[in-house]
């Protein structure tokens, strides 16, 4: 034990400043090194991009011993930027990763193991931003650990620590995928399930035993309004390009309740997921007509040499109201025509909307100070979104012909994703 008095001992003072001298040394120069190794990183990313994760480079950082998968299994507390959390390593492998999982609403995917390095995709909890993560094994008790953020293409140094125990045995079919991804798989998977329950379900609607897996262009032939990627003006500065392969899951409404990144460059990821997640599809039936949510895959493409995908589309110009001869009315939209009365919940809107025909289209407005646009019909249920009042809160709804006079009404309330049933009549 060291008194104060001691401290005030010339001699000690002189060993102390020896101390502090060496160790800021020693702090220099990890903060070179740490320099050095994203220079690396930068490097790497100016190379032509794959599907696969950026690759990270070899040296100090992320050089350990080649051990084989399983010694990266357990429950580990990283450690980086200021962030501690739990992550989990499972003691279950898919094309020789093991299976790894974050609590908290985080969804992992892209899971690979090569060459001793440890890799995968993360994406969600509180913000829904995305990373990438590269974890080598250094000792049964402390792995080194690199992250790279994707938004802003931010890179971090830090540690996992095992903190003891076994992760529980995922609740859901996990998968990893091999180099370049397997479209329409599920890498990495959600703990817990849907994350909320059934989103977008009612109280009044029968439980599901979840979404219904579609093919990638029967998904893709539902879609009715797609928003394009904003190229991220550093990976433009990159030369970065290529496919980013989602995961997306498309509730009972037709949005977008959740998109999960497959493969892709991780500087171009964040921009696909941010406009998918924009997209709006019409509603798929189940045998009992009724709405179902269903999984698919998707692909955005971001290519230097072509501008659609690099700004966001420009809103087309309003239609003016054409004569009732110019175009013809898809069949069973004349039904829908008219001045109708709202009625869900507790929400009476008299004589608040009116539904008319603009060059073969629905157009929908709304009194008392609503805004209405996204306006769309499949043949069968007539939607449009709304958003505006005394509140600013913003609705989905969703209407079926009913009878004369009458239509059966749906509303999806997007602040609290909350959903509801009415009518509309004239």
């Amino acid at each position: 034990m060291i008194s104060h008095k001691t401290l005030g001992h010339p001699a000690m003072l002189f060993g102390l400043g020896v101390v502090s001298f060496i160790i800021g040394l020693k702090g220099t120069m990890l903060i070179d090194d740490a320099v050095k190794a994203d220079r690396a990183v930068e490097g790497v990313q100016m190379a032509q991009p794959s599907a696969a994760p950026t690759p990270e480079p070899s040296g100090p950082l992320l050089s350990g011993p080649i051990v084989s998968p399983d010694s990266f299994v357990g429950i580990w507390q990283e450690e980086w930027g200021g962030v501690q959390s739990d992550l989990w390593i499972h003691n279950s492998f898919v094309n020789g990763a093991p299976l790894v999982s974050k609590p908290g609403n985080w969804r992992v995917g892209d899971v690979r193991y090569e060459n001793g390095v440890l890799s995968f995709q993360a994406y969600g909890g509180d913000s829904d931003w995305s990373f990438t993560y590269w974890v080598t094994y250094n000792t049964s008790e402390r792995m080194t650990l690199r992250v790279a953020r994707h938004h802003d293409n931010a890179h971090f140094d830090g540690y996992l620590n095992r903190t003891g125990g076994v992760p529980p045995e995922p609740t859901e079919s996990y998968s990893s995928s091999p180099p370049g991804g397997v479209p329409g798989g599920v890498p990495g998977g959600e703990v817990g399930g849907v994350l909320g329950g059934v989103i977008g379900g009612s109280q009044e609607s029968p439980a599901r035993q979840g979404p219904v897996r579609v093919s990638g262009g029967e998904l893709l032939g539902k879609l009715l309004e797609r928003v394009d990627p904003v190229y991220p003006p550093m990976a433009r500065q990159a030369r970065a390009q290529g496919a980013v392969v989602l995961e997306v899951k498309v509730d009972e409404f037709g949005e977008v309740a959740s998109a999960r990144i497959l493969s892709g460059h991780p500087m171009l990821t964040q921009a696909g997921v941010e406009a998918v997640r924009q997209w709006i599809f019409e509603p798929t039936y189940d045998a009992n007509d009724e709405p179902v949510e269903v999984i698919g895959t998707v692909t955005v493409n971001f290519n230097l040499g072509s501008s659609a995908a690099a700004e966001p589309a420009a809103a087309p110009p309003q239609p003016q109201a054409p004569t009732s001869s110019e175009v013809p009315a898809p069949a069973g939209l004349q039904a829908f025509v008219g001045t109708w009365s709202a009625k869900w919940a507790d929400i009476n809107d008299p004589n608040g909307i009116t539904i008319s025909i603009v060059k073969g289209q629905p157009r929908v407005t709304r009194t008392g100070g609503w805004s209405v646009s996204q306006e769309s019909f499949d043949g069968r249920v007539l939607s449009f979104h709304t958003q505006g009042g005394g509140s600013n809160w913003a609705f989905r709804y969703y209407l079926e012909y009913a009878g004369p006079n009458r239509l059966k009404l749906r509303v999806h309330r997007l602040h609290d994703n909350q959903s509801f049933t009415g009518e509309f009549t004239k």
